[in-house]
């Protein structure tokens, strides 16, 4: 990482990217908004999708998962973007430059692409050394070990439309916002601490895959400090999340991951 970049003053990331010059410095509460708005969508369509999809069995509810897992990603992000679209609007400014994704260097793309899994590969061994309890699981592990419908859904999701959306919301609007009045170290563990904390609802209080959510933040925000565009982040982002199902297809002639110990932390 760059030596004077703790020692940059206060201000808007300012990278050596083209659209870093442009980038606005959001009013806090305007990124805090979104993903408020992103946090409460989700529960809502969820909790109401469970609602409605209860069953007569003994009281017990029983969603299918491959109906109520782009219902509730559509949703939710569909809400997330029209509020990105209006703080956007509000400053009056082009969406592309505001959010620093100007000029795309596709080429350029696949160093970080490889660097978000390589970052994944780093913390592997810390979930491998401590593991989840036998009886702890979540949607995530239901899904792997099943496959199927969800898991194509699930990775589109976490692929393609998280990467985007939470790069947006992170790194294109709350990140240039903290650093109105906060250096650049200080302002990307404020914002990775908002971004790990997004991601209880996913893993619990699992630490290990939050210690790596964490560190996945942290590269997050160097990137956008650094090079200025958002495009680098979210290829970091992308290659991060698509990990696990890298890992899911290389465990296919061995029997997958049901019932073996991956399952338990992917």
């Amino acid at each position: 990482m760059p030596s004077d970049l703790p020692g940059a003053p206060a201000g808007p990331p300012a990278g050596r990217g083209a659209g870093s010059s442009a980038t606005p410095a959001w009013r806090l509460w305007e990124p805090l908004a979104g993903i408020g708005i992103l946090a409460l969508s989700q529960l809502v369509l969820g909790l109401g999708l469970g609602l409605a999809l209860r069953r007569y069995a003994a009281g017990q509810v029983v969603v299918r998962i491959e109906l109520a897992l782009p219902v509730v990603v559509v949703g939710s992000h569909a809400a997330t973007w029209a509020a990105i679209a209006w703080i956007v609007r509000r400053h009056g400014l082009r969406f592309r430059m505001a959010l620093a994704l100007e000029a795309a260097p596709t080429a350029a793309l696949l160093r970080p692409y490889l660097a978000g899994i390589a970052l994944y590969f780093v913390i592997l061994p810390l979930l491998a050394l401590f593991p989840p309890p036998p009886d702890e699981t979540s949607l995530f592990t239901e899904i792997f070990r099943k496959g199927g419908p969800a898991l194509a859904v699930l990775l589109v999701t976490a692929v393609l439309l998280a990467p985007a959306l939470e790069e947006a919301l992170f790194r294109g609007l709350l990140l240039p916002a903290t650093r109105r009045g906060l250096r650049p170290w200080p302002a990307a563990v404020a914002v990775t601490v908002v971004f790990t904390a997004l991601h209880v609802t996913q893993v619990g209080e699992y630490w290990p895959a939050l210690a790596g959510i964490f560190a996945c933040g942290l590269a997050l925000a160097w990137l956008r400090e650094t090079t200025g565009s958002l495009w680098p982040s979210i290829a970091f982002h992308m290659g991060f999340n698509s990990t696990p199902f890298l890992v899911w297809l290389a465990l296919q002639p061995f029997g997958g991951m049901k019932g073996g110990p991956l399952a338990q932390w992917m």
